[in-house]
């Protein structure tokens, strides 16, 4: 009625469909090796989402000027820029952050 369309985030069956599927999906996955590796670094993904934008704009830059190919460019700044994109927020949580956290919990005591 006033133009906003929210389809995807409807209360369907489809969507109720999914999310069960999901939710089964989930609970029936084994620990692995992956799956370790997906929990360390999901308490990244929240920072990932927060400078995945900077980092495309910054590396697109240099990337175009890499390869002249589109589909190449586009594929290549995705993986590039994910990758920095969980680097950089690795880095700075864990040689700035934790050791301001660190340094609070020492004086605390």
């Amino acid at each position: 009625m006033f133009g906003n369309n929210q389809a995807s985030y409807g209360i369907g069956m489809n969507m109720a469909f999914c999310a069960i599927g999901l939710f089964i999906l989930f609970q029936s996955i084994k620990e692995s090796v992956i799956t370790r590796n997906i929990t360390k670094l999901s308490k990244y993904t929240h920072d990932v989402y927060l400078t995945h934008i900077f980092m495309m704009y910054y590396i697109s830059a240099y990337i175009k000027i890499a390869t002249t190919n589109d589909t190449f460019n586009s594929l290549l700044t995705v993986v590039a820029s994910f990758i920095m994109a969980l680097i950089f927020p690795f880095v700075i949580d864990n040689v700035v952050i934790l050791r301001m956290i660190n340094k609070l919990k020492l004086r605390s005591i």
